[in-house]
């Protein structure tokens, strides 16, 4: 059984069901695709990459959903190949170059090194290639991402031929990180002082400095990707942007204050001093404040005998304090209501902030969660406040972004 020059039962005999695998490497410099994903409440694998190809090229893959999570998991057979491979075939290009791109990129040697740049960057290739969002907002996130591919890789390549070589020590904690310590110094905002600390040698600094040092390297890959996508936004948002504020509302929040205690909390309470502002204007001024926000929450009847004022208001302290974090959904009805309120357009500014704060809230469950694991000692109420001081750091993220493309675009 042929698919032109492809002989597909001399594939499958030789090398076993026709199986593919995500390419996730552990890293805090380069963290995978899959990862990102994840973070962002969504997955990319094979059958979720076929359906953003179905939905482009507008040919259908004929797999049943059962196979194509097979073709990720036990692997498929003949039949099955034969059915994918044919598919590619059929698409036009850039489509089908797209997903040949695997030698051109080099995908084998940086899966070698273990680079997640092999993921990356045929991901970035696809949207520059379908083209679904100008390249002048997406432009400063592109060129963070290819960077950070570019660097990583090389750095990976340059560390095993030291270790081959015998001028690193793999077994010898400091040499592995003088292998890291250049890249982060080279290639991201974060400071010498915060690399010093976290330094296997440094003995002499107490547990919160070197805590917060290892936050910094951990929030470092997406404090910048946010930064860029806030600053590409503004060109499709106008210069207004819910992101910084909304990150500084957490960053500068305190324990004391349960009001905002996670990054949607922050965004919830730019809102309530939004509202406050417009309602400002008007009477209606003294009647403003979070429980005005809260009216804007759809609330499904139920049996309950507490007053839908109330229901509204505890859902709403929920959401911010990060008990329970609302459903896309959930908050696009809440912002709906919301500007037809304030008499504001809804330009998915918004919905778009969400995502970016429900994203960084993942994050700092992932890491309070593993923290728990792993250090049941460390107080998780210590871990978000430090985390908290690594977001205030936000801004210096933003205007190194924004003079990084200044200068982009004067070359």
């Amino acid at each position: 059984m042929r698919t032109n020059d492809i002989d597909i039962q001399d594939l499958i005999e030789k090398n076993g069901p026709f199986k593919s695998e995500t390419i996730s490497f552990e890293s805090l410099y380069l963290p995978s695709l899959s990862k990102v994903y994840e973070l962002f409440g969504s997955s990319i694998n094979f059958a979720s990459t076929v359906k953003l190809i179905e939905e482009q090229s507008n040919k259908k893959l004929n797999l049943s959903s059962s196979t194509k999570r097979n073709a990720e998991i036990k692997g498929v057979g003949i039949r099955s190949t034969e059915k994918i491979l044919s598919w590619v075939q059929s698409l036009s290009n850039p489509t089908k170059k797209l997903i040949c791109k695997k030698v051109e990129f080099g995908l084998l040697s940086r899966i070698a090194v273990k680079s997640n740049s092999a993921q990356w960057l045929p991901f970035l290739q696809a949207l520059e290639a379908f083209n679904a969002i100008p390249p002048d907002i997406t432009s400063p996130a592109l060129n963070f991402l290819k960077d950070r591919c570019d660097h990583d890789y090389k750095s990976l390549c340059s560390a095993r031929i030291q270790i081959k070589t015998g001028r690193a020590d793999i077994h010898c904690q400091q040499s592995l990180w003088s292998l890291q310590e250049l890249l982060w110094a080279e290639s991201s905002p974060v400071t010498i002082e915060q690399l010093a600390i976290i330094h296997p040698q440094n003995s002499h600094v107490g547990l919160e400095p070197i805590v917060r040092g290892w936050l910094s390297l951990e929030y470092d890959f997406y404090q910048q990707l946010v930064a860029c996508i806030e600053i590409g936004s503004k060109k499709w948002i106008n210069e207004h942007s819910y992101i910084s504020p909304a990150l500084q509302a957490y960053a500068q929040s305190t324990e004391a204050d349960s009001s905002v205690a996670c990054c949607i909390g922050g965004l919830l309470s730019v809102l309530k001093d939004e509202l406050h502002e417009c309602d400002a204007k008007t009477i209606k001024a003294a009647n403003s404040g979070w429980r005005k926000l809260a009216s804007f929450i759809e609330i499904k009847d139920s049996d309950s005998s507490e007053p839908l004022q109330d229901r509204q208001y505890t859902q709403l302290k929920h959401w911010r304090s990060g008990k329970d974090t609302p459903s896309k959904d959930a908050f696009e009805k809440l912002t709906k209501k919301y500007l037809e309120y304030i008499q504001k357009p809804n330009d998915k500014k918004l919905s778009f902030s969400f995502s970016i704060m429900a994203m960084l809230d993942n994050l700092e469950n992932e890491i309070l969660d593993r923290n728990q694991r792993e250090h049941p000692d460390l107080d998780p109420v210590f871990l978000k406040k430090q985390i908290r001081k690594v977001l205030s750091d936000y801004p210096r993220y933003y205007d190194a972004c924004l003079e990084r493309e200044l200068q982009r675009a004067e070359e």
